[in-house]
């Protein structure tokens, strides 16, 4: 589960249904930092004590958020519409708008994503240990993202990176008030094939001879945020 996380993936996964048994603590995977972890409420928004609860074993907050798990409709196996309940289904209800909602900002980071559901949350300054952050808002969640499209815009426009397509030496020069800190490469697998730091810069230039052809994604770090773009290697 981690390791899909540091690929860039979003996984959402059940908080259990031990919430009533001897050991009501959300449970591998849910308890995967890089796991969005979804327990259940009834229709009214309430929490289902069959619910796994958090805290996990190292103090971190689980479940992240809730969705209906009582009564939750379903197709059973005849192919009829029923309902049912379990956070079986509050999961792939999660799952379903979390992935509408990334198809608005598809550029945006999986960890980014997550985060804004986990703030969109109803309890998400005072998490509790049975509802985590709460119901999201996912109006809120969506605003919140067309928000940070227009800061991510801004200061992506502070930077050029050329030439581009590059054979051998990238320059990376900032063109406002952004200092460069560190510079990510990856590959389209997310494999990190250059990793570099450096202090407070405003232009850098890196060597790439020695990359195969293909497409990379040079990842910036800046004192204003993270800057990604893409880059073609000849």
């Amino acid at each position: 589960a981690n390791h899909a996380y540091d690929k860039g993936m979003i996984l959402v996964t059940s908080a259990g249904n031990g919430g009533n048994s001897s050991f009501p603590t959300v449970g591998t995977p849910g308890d995967s930092p890089g796991m969005l972890t979804i327990g259940a409420v009834d229709s009214d928004g309430d929490y289902v004590s069959f619910s796994s609860i958090g805290p996990t074993v190292d103090g971190r907050v689980k479940p992240d958020v809730m969705a209906q798990g009582r009564e939750a409709a379903v197709v059973s196996q005849n192919g009829n519409v029923t309902t049912s309940n379990g956070t079986s289904f509050s999961s792939p209800i999660m799952a379903g708008a979390v992935a509408s909602l990334w198809q608005a900002r598809p550029e945006v980071p999986n960890a980014q994503i997550m985060q804004v559901v986990r703030e969109s949350g109803h309890l998400y300054n005072s998490p509790t240990d049975q509802m985590g952050y709460g119901i999201p808002n996912f109006e809120d969640a969506l605003n919140d993202l067309l928000v940070l499209g227009v800061e991510d815009q801004l200061l992506k426009e502070q930077f050029a990176i050329y030439p581009n397509p590059v054979k051998n030496v990238l320059t990376i020069s900032n063109t406002a008030n952004a200092s460069i800190d560190a510079i990510r490469i990856t590959d389209v697998n997310g494999r990190i094939v250059k990793d570099i730091e450096v202090a407070n810069v405003t232009e850098t230039q890196l060597n790439v001879s020695d990359l195969t052809t293909g497409i990379y994604f040079v990842k910036i770090t800046t004192d204003q945020g993270l800057v990604t773009k893409k880059i073609i290697k000849e």
